[in-house]
């Protein structure tokens, strides 16, 4: 909707009155043309121009219309999202707080209710990490082995088949919102 008081519409009607002017000065030639018997061949050509003059005109009125039209919807989205941005500074950091927090605690009842014991829920929180049994064993000052074996159990009570399963249940009850 056109606001009538707004500077974009002033400017338009400006331009929009200026170019109606330069329309009626061509007219005015071309009649003041015709009622000085101006020859035949020169008049119908005038006409010609003036008849071009109106098109362009035409045109040139539509597309600054259009123009200022655009420019304002521009304008009013450009608002609208600078808006947004300031009505919640810490919003966004906040929310992603919650949600990890959320999915912390998801995880925990996860390894709650498949009764790992506290030494495999510290390596079942490492592997969800990335990180690899000689990683983590270097770690927990264990050897490799041990490490795999707590793993085996781990994927036991999990009833994953393995690393990769294990993430991807968590990666996919997260997506799927479960978390929240």
């Amino acid at each position: 909707m056109t606001n009538v008081t707004s500077q974009g519409f002033g400017d338009r009607l400006k331009l929009t009155y200026a170019l109606i002017a330069i329309f009626l000065f061509v007219v005015l030639d071309i009649l003041t043309d015709f009622l000085f018997e101006i020859p035949e061949g020169k008049l119908v050509f005038k006409t010609f121009l003036g008849t071009a003059n109106l098109l362009c005109m035409g045109y040139l009125v539509y597309f600054i219309w259009n123009k200022f039209e655009r420019d304002q919807s521009i304008k009013t989205g450009l608002d609208r999202a600078h808006e947004k941005v300031k009505v919640a500074p810490g919003h966004f950091s906040t929310k992603a707080i919650n949600l990890t927090n959320q999915f912390d605690d998801y995880i925990a009842k996860e390894f709650s209710e498949w009764q790992l014991s506290p030494s495999e829920r510290e390596i079942a929180y490492q592997l969800l990490e990335g990180k690899s049994s000689k990683q983590i064993a270097n770690l927990r000052c264990s050897s490799e082995r041990t490490i795999r074996n707590q793993c085996r159990f781990i994927y036991e009570k999990s009833g994953c088949s393995g690393r990769s399963e294990l993430s991807a249940h968590f990666f996919n009850s997260y997506m799927r919102n479960e978390t929240i």
